[in-house]
């Protein structure tokens, strides 16, 4: 697939993957996860578009690949990421021999723009494959090859930080995806108001970016994660946050606004 003079970030996603990987299938999340693709020890990404008015089953995906190894999911925000993104998780599919999707709720795909080819700084090697008893039987050798690949996985994250000097956010937004740029926009306004407010954007979604949002929750004691389901990622910010009151903002069908995120911020009853 050719550049043209503006494209969309389905269509700029899929000729990033396949730069790296040359059979990369455009797909809808809903026919992926009725496919259940299994490790084939070969590279294999999807770019997976949720279709509109569909929830963004985020935990169905973790469980896409039979076996118990959850494949690399990277969820685009915005169309200026969708190539980074893609060719990032690309490549480490064919460097794992390993499943890789790329995630685009129905709103970010239909974005359009000029595509821009990603400046890459390729990964390392991995490390070698660990010996394994030649008695194993065969689906055994492969889940464990499979898992042991998949533990170099990229895990992207950006936080922003309340901009206050010396104070304390005790409120920080999660977002991934098409939240993306509502959460951004709650933010804003919450921090006009004089509410102390983080924000971390989750670009790789499995394997969970645990040391990201770790840092991100230290200091924090309220969470709200918006998501474009009925709150499957906020159990992962329990299990990775004790303690905090993780607050979900999920809506279905339809996208999330930055209206309803500014609620949970401003009218969630405190505590604690």
């Amino acid at each position: 697939m050719k550049p043209t003079a503006t494209m969309t970030a389905a269509d700029a996603a899929l000729m990033a993957a396949s730069r790296h990987v040359p059979d990369a299938e455009a797909v809808t999340l809903g026919a992926l996860l009725r496919r259940r693709p299994a490790h084939a020890d070969r590279a294999q990404v999807f770019v997976a578009r949720v279709e509109p008015g569909a929830p963004t089953d985020v935990a169905a995906l973790r469980a896409l690949v039979p076996g118990g190894v959850p494949p690399l999911v990277v969820a685009v925000p915005d169309f200026e990421r969708c190539m980074d993104l893609a060719a990032r998780a690309a490549l480490h599919a064919r460097q794992s021999r390993g499943v890789a999707v790329v995630l685009l709720e129905h709103e970010t795909a239909e974005l359009e723009g000029m595509p821009v080819e990603p400046d890459l700084v390729k990964p390392g090697p991995l490390p070698p494959d660990p010996p394994l008893d030649p008695l194993l039987p065969a689906l055994e050798r492969a889940l464990r090859l499979a898992a042991h690949r998949a533990a170099g996985a990229p895990r992207l994250a950006a936080h922003e930080p309340d901009p206050t000097p010396g104070a304390r956010a005790e409120w920080l937004v999660v977002s991934y995806g098409s939240s993306v740029a509502p959460a951004a926009q709650a933010v804003a306004l919450a921090r006009d108001r004089g509410v102390r407010v983080g924000h971390l954007q989750l670009h790789t979604l499995w394997p969970v970016p645990e040391e990201a949002i770790a840092r991100a929750g230290a200091a924090a004691r309220h969470v709200v994660i918006p998501e474009r389901n009925l709150g499957q990622y906020a159990d992962e910010l329990r299990r990775l946050l004790p303690g905090l009151m993780i607050i979900p903002a999920g809506t279905v069908p339809g996208p999330v606004s930055a209206g309803l995120i500014l609620e949970r911020l401003l009218h969630t009853p405190r505590c604690c």
